[in-house]
């Protein structure tokens, strides 16, 4: 029977002990204390936006359609463009795509800039292509002095890498040693074609072009760095702003995972990136279907793992040569490596 108080005018009211109240409180917080920390705190997606040229893009595309960015707690919003650079100036995402010898230049122009990895980056195969009936007639660099030589343009980085390499492997003096003309990067191979110049200096897509057409080429930068110094050349490398960096490594350790993803899924599925392919547009736009023999071949290098590197590349070895490379480019006004380059132990230490 309830406890009664009897009250002045005879009503009568329920009365509850306060030991009673405080332990229904006590009850209460527990349970919701036990209902917080049952319910666990939804993990923080990382969001990024990165802007790379098509071939580039290629890789974190892949990663992010694939879902292996989103294993990695990332939402990369990727953009393909030719104008890849000013975003990343611009301040509007912290990471890119880019060489180590820019990244030099970004720092003598007093950017806070460092290259962090290899994950999905391209090797620099560029080249210099010429007729297949000059075969004969220029079996190396130097047989080319004083000819008409094609380049994409002097502001290049794959005119300035060449300038740099040219004078450390032969002595030769780009700019004054040949007879230099500039064009499109799209145009230069009909220059070739129609005997306009003797050779041409090609990006990429152009130099993957020319291969799988059968133009000889008489000079790759990969195979002629790897020869003086037993590390590949790469064209991209992935790249930050060290402020970012610094703050945020476990981010870039999860971007590196997820690219090294992708690029296995592309050697096992070359496929995908032919006509009829799921990256088919993407293929197009990086000019790797513009006949079938550059379709296949495009297809052979994927599943060989001859385009793009992954992170396991990234060593203090690789970023020695690298490093020598920037010195070849810029001499005694190349930065310090530790200026360039972000630690390799620091970085694959957890």
């Amino acid at each position: 029977m309830p406890l009664l108080n009897k009250k002045k005018g005879g009503t009568m009211k329920p009365r509850f002990s306060r030991i009673a109240v405080v332990f229904l409180v006590v009850i209460s917080l527990t349970a919701l204390l036990f209902s917080a920390c049952a319910a666990p705190k939804p993990a923080e997606v990382e969001q990024l936006t990165i802007w790379a040229s098509p071939a580039s893009a290629i890789p974190w595309l892949v990663a992010e359609r694939e879902g292996f960015f989103a294993e990695q707690g990332l939402n990369i919003d990727v953009r393909p463009t030719q104008e890849d650079e000013p975003p990343f100036l611009a301040g509007k995402t912290p990471v890119s795509e880019t060489s180590s010898w820019e990244v030099a230049e970004y720092r003598i122009e007093g950017e806070d800039v460092v290259l962090y990895g290899t994950a999905g980056c391209i090797r620099f195969f560029n080249g210099i292509a010429i007729r297949p009936g000059d075969a004969g007639k220029y079996k190396s660099v130097q047989d080319m002095l004083g000819k008409k030589l094609g380049n994409p343009g002097f502001g290049t980085g794959t005119w300035r890498a060449f300038v740099g390499l040219a004078k450390y492997v032969w002595g030769i003096e780009a700019e004054k040693d040949f007879e230099n003309v500039t064009a499109s990067p799209g145009a230069l191979l009909g220059l070739l074609d129609k005997g306009e110049i003797e050779g041409a200096l090609l990006f990429s897509g152009q130099t993957m072009a020319a291969v799988a057409t059968g133009l000889p080429l008489v000079f790759r930068f990969d195979e002629a760095w790897e020869a003086k110094t037993g590390q590949p050349l790469l064209i991209t490398s992935n790249v930050a702003r060290a402020s970012w960096l610094k703050e945020n490594l476990d981010v870039a350790r999860r971007l590196q995972a997820a690219l090294d993803k992708a690029i296995a899924w592309m050697a096992q599925y070359p496929e995908q990136f032919s006509i009829g392919g799921r990256y088919e547009m993407q293929a197009g736009d990086s000019g790797w279907l513009k006949t079938d023999e550059s379709a296949q071949l495009m297809q052979k290098w994927l599943k060989e793992g001859l385009y793009y590197t992954t992170s396991d590349l990234y060593t203090q070895a690789w970023v020695d040569s690298a490093h020598d490379f920037n010195v070849v480019v810029y001499g005694q006004d190349a930065p310090p490596k530790g200026e360039v380059f972000w630690s390799p132990a620091e970085l694959k230490s957890k």
